[in-house]
């Protein structure tokens, strides 16, 4: 194993899926990519509001950008270097596309530290991605 992807959004990563994630990239010595995705909005369907949500994309992009730098960044106190990656779309497609296209060894998707509303999204990607893909997917909850 070789190659391991954690998708994270903008809850907090667990500080179980943490440690799992960080003794399985040491004991396998293996590369780790941060990877957070942005979803996408249609706004074909109201272009006079157009430029708000461009606005909103435009913030949800900078949040999500700074979520997995600051993650990267607890990883490299432990000494693992991790790649960052940030994609616009269907998060769950998404996951699925790049884990598959970039030949991941291993999927580690965290979900802990969400409220029951969220739950039922996140559950969702969660649920596509591991009933969908063609790479191993590990839950930690």
């Amino acid at each position: 194993m070789q190659k391991i992807l954690l998708p994270v959004d903008i809850e907090k990563l667990s500080d179980k899926t943490f440690k799992i994630t960080c003794d399985l990239v040491q004991k396998l010595d293996a590369s780790l990519v941060i990877l957070s995705v942005v979803p996408f909005s249609d706004k074909h369907s109201h272009p006079q509001l157009s430029n708000l949500l461009d606005m909103k994309d435009e913030h949800f992009v900078e949040y999500s950008e700074k979520i997995v730098k600051d993650i990267a960044e607890r990883f490299k106190l432990k000494g693992i270097d991790a790649q960052t990656v940030l994609l616009k779309g269907n998060p769950a497609d998404e996951i699925i596309r790049y884990s598959e296209e970039e030949q991941f060894d291993l999927v580690i998707m965290n979900t802990q530290n969400i409220n029951s509303t969220k739950r039922f999204f996140v559950g969702s990607v969660t649920n596509k991605v591991v009933h969908n893909s063609n790479v191993p997917v590990l839950i930690i909850s």
